[in-house]
């Protein structure tokens, strides 16, 4: 996620303005080459009949930000421009809830008894955050504001001109990199610690059940050794099978959890604020299953001692 979500952003510099109006009444404006204007509101979505449980904890409603986006945006291209009442969704806003093209959606004012109900009529490649899209005119029309209102801009590169103090927040790369770095900061190591506490748990597991195994043929085993069966050949003829049932529960395990990873993760989400879309690279996919075949290597070393500790008697012993 640290590395995308740089690439999720609108653009390098997002202004949002405290007010579109100075304090003589004048538009704020820029003459800043390619900055476009912008609106923005926040609703909520009531996520009660997508939620996985009701009441304390269910995450209540949902913020969704709308944005009015002006026709022929360089930032956000619409196919087709929406009209009254309609809207494009945000791909993680569509990724979340199942929201599809020719759905319709209500959203409501925090504190005000008002609702507006829009027609999705396409999706925005976004996954920074639950949105809809509209332009700005219709956004302006919808919410009541006037025809010149605007909330913000948008730029590739840092604008001068606008005054500081009428400026409420400025997204840039910087912003949105500080807080996954956070993240990792505070979340990094713990993963690390599970990795190697689950390759430990694993192992532990694999080696309770060779040496149950072990420790019911051990007769057996003393008995093949006065046949003159070398220890090599011993450990083969239980650590073969072993790893064959070992190497099929891995790839079973594996796949199943994986879909079951990524039902347990919509679930999650369904409960809190904004996305993360599950993902997995290859590569980690890869080393999941090679850290217990890791754990089952050291224990399959551990089994070939046992095997040569077991001594010749023990068949004699046992002979009536």
């Amino acid at each position: 996620y640290g590395d995308k979500a740089a690439d999720m952003m609108f653009t390098e510099y997002q202004y949002v303005l405290m007010s579109n109006k100075d304090s003589q009444g004048n538009i704020i404006e820029t003459s800043k080459e390619g900055a476009e204007k912008f609106g923005m509101k926040d609703l909520n979505y009531d996520r009660a009949d997508s939620s996985f449980r009701s009441g304390m904890g269910s995450g209540g409603d949902e913020s969704v930000s709308v944005y009015g986006i002006i026709e022929d945006s360089e930032y956000i291209k619409f196919g087709k421009a929406p009209g009254r009442g309609e809207a494009y969704v945000s791909s993680a806003y569509a990724a979340k809830y199942g929201i599809k093209k020719g759905d319709t959606i209500s959203l409501h004012e925090e504190y005000e008894d008002k609702s507006y109900s829009f027609k999705i009529v396409g999706e925005v490649d976004y996954d920074g955050g639950i949105a809809l899209f509209m332009e700005l005119k219709e956004f302006n029309k919808t919410f009541g504001y006037d025809e010149d209102y605007f909330m913000g801009y948008f730029s590739h590169s840092e604008i001068e001109d606008l005054d500081k103090q009428y400026i409420a927040t400025v997204i840039t790369k910087d912003v949105v990199l500080r807080v996954t770095n956070q993240l990792m900061h505070s979340m990094g190591g713990m993963m690390d610690v599970f990795k190697y506490a689950l390759i430990v748990l694993a192992a532990a597991l694999i080696y309770l059940l060779t040496k149950i195994i072990i420790e019911k043929n051990e007769h057996s085993i003393s008995m093949t050794k006065i046949l003159g069966f070398k220890n090599t050949e011993i450990a083969s003829l239980y650590m073969v099978p072993t790893a064959v049932v070992v190497l099929l529960c891995i790839g079973v395990s594996f796949i199943a959890g994986y879909y079951l990873m990524i039902w347990l993760f919509k679930i999650f989400m369904l409960q809190m604020d904004g996305y993360f879309a599950f993902y997995m690279r290859p590569v980690s996919m890869i080393l999941s299953m090679l850290y217990v075949l890791i754990g089952y290597f050291v224990v399959t070393v551990i089994d070939f001692f046992r095997i040569k500790k077991i001594p010749m008697d023990i068949a004699l012993k046992n002979v009536e």
